[in-house]
Formats: C-alpha cells, sequence, structure tokens
C-alpha cells in the first residue's frame, strides 16, 4: 500500500509538471511560441513515457508494462546522469538565455522532473517480476534514437537544438554525443535490473532456508505416528499369543 500511494503521488506530481503552471509563466510563453513546444525536451517525453508505465503497473496491464519499463527506466538514466552531470558542471549546456526571462525552473522542480521519474521507477522494480524483461539493447534505446530524430526535424523550424550544447557540433559527432549517453543509460538499466535481481534471488533464498525445517518436521512426526503404531500392533500380538498359549496349558 505504501508503494502505490507513492506511485499514484509520483503521477499526480508529474503530471502538474506537464502543465504550464509549474514553470514561470514567461518560460512556459517562450517555449509555447516554438515548434514543439516543451516536447521538444527529451526530459519531458521521459515524464510523460513515465507516467505511462506507473499507470499501467498500477491498472495491472503486465504484458504492457513489462514492454515500456525497461524503456522508460533506460531513457531516465539517460536523462538523470546526462543532466546531473551538466548541472554540477556546465549549467549553461542545458539551457540558453532567454530574452526577457530572468527566473528559470526552481531548483525543486528540477528534482521533480530529472529525479522523481527515475526513482519512482527504482523503487517500482523490488516490486515487480523482472525476469519477464527482454533486456535488448534495440529495447532501451527506442526512446533517445526517436528523440534524436525527432531534436533534428525541430531544429530546423526553430532554427536551434533544444539543448545548447547540441548547436554547435556537426552530425556526425551529435550523433556520437548521443550514442555515448544512450550507451551510458544502456549500461547503468543493465546494472540495476542485474542488482535487483540478485538481492531479491538472495531474499528468495533466505525465504525458502527458514520455510526448510517445518517442510523436514511433518515427515519425522509421521514416522513417530508409525512407529507407535507399529509398537501397539505387535504389543497386541504379543497379548493374544499369550492369551493362547495360557489357554492351551490349561486344557
Amino acid at each position: 500500500m505504501l508503494v502505490l500511494t507513492f506511485h499514484v503521488l509520483s503521477i499526480l506530481l508529474l503530471l502538474y509538471s506537464l502543465t504550464d503552471a509549474s514553470i514561470p509563466k514567461a518560460l512556459a510563453d517562450h517555449f509555447n511560441s516554438q515548434k514543439g513546444g516543451r516536447n521538444q525536451f527529451l526530459t519531458i517525453i521521459g515524464v510523460q513515457l513515465t507516467i505511462f508505465t506507473l499507470l499501467l503497473g498500477i491498472l495491472k496491464y503486465k504484458r504492457a508494462h513489462n514492454f515500456f519499463y525497461p524503456i522508460a527506466l533506460a531513457t531516465e538514466f539517460t536523462i538523470s546522469i546526462t543532466f546531473w552531470f551538466f548541472y554540477f558542471t556546465n549549467p549553461a549546456s542545458l539551457m540558453r538565455p532567454i530574452p526577457e526571462v530572468d527566473a528559470l525552473l526552481p531548483f525543486y522542480m528540477d528534482v521533480v522532473y530529472h529525479a522523481l521519474p527515475l526513482a519512482a521507477l527504482i523503487i517500482e522494480a523490488f516490486y515487480i517480476d523482472l525476469t519477464a524483461f527482454q533486456l535488448s539493447p534495440c529495447t532501451f534505446a527506442m526512446v533517445p534514437i526517436s528523440y534524436y530524430i525527432w531534436a533534428a526535424y525541430l531544429s530546423k523550424s526553430n532554427g536551434v537544438w533544444p539543448y545548447p550544447m547540441l548547436d554547435n557540433m556537426s552530425s556526425s559527432v551529435r550523433m556520437v554525443y548521443f550514442l555515448f549517453y544512450t550507451l551510458i543509460g544502456i549500461t547503468a538499466s543493465h546494472i540495476f535490473i542485474s542488482i535487483v535481481r540478485r538481492i531479491r534471488g538472495h531474499r528468495d533464498n533466505d525465504k525458502h532456508d527458514d520455510s526448510r525445517p517445518t517442510e523436514q518436521a511433518a515427515p519425522d512426526t509421521g514416522r513417530e505416528d508409525l512407529d507407535n503404531e507399529q509398537r501397539q500392533i505387535r504389543q497386541a500380538a504379543l497379548g493374544a499369543r499369550q492369551e493362547n498359549e495360557g489357554s492351551e496349558n490349561g486344557k
């Protein structure tokens, strides 16, 4: 129930983060004036994908959830690792200066966008069947590759790429850049799922070991009852034989 409550609250907060009310009005107006709006950012696409994946899990659509969860996980690992690396090393590469817009995103909204989705998916991993996932690199990379095509299309209309770091690169360098951070997300996803599987495997083995003495106690009790029955039968047979011998001696 606690995990379900956290996921529902996460979905509500992430839904709010998609509205214009969650960011400064001048910033929202600027994004809405561009082609693609806020959907030009991989962060927003990742939030939408995470909401959809969490809803599938809550509604018990297992087959669809098993397909989208690895995609959402790899996407959010890519987003979180890339964002927080540049946030602390070179924040100017994440957001270009916008005329007449002084206030950018408050820090708590950065956490909502770039940490909460991944946290929700990480917690979910401990309560779902990870053995049903097909960990194909093509599956993990589906969203980043699609986003590259989408961002390239938008750059022709807007005149700039969604992220400043991509503006002054050649097409080949930009593709290598995307591939590099996509591989980081894929690798992180594989490592994380492997760790969770191992943790849950050890936990299941411990539960099995704890239940083993109880399983062994039942056969011991049954054997003891059988021995008692055989002992009573032997005693009855011995008594009957003694009575027969006594009767013959009396005669």
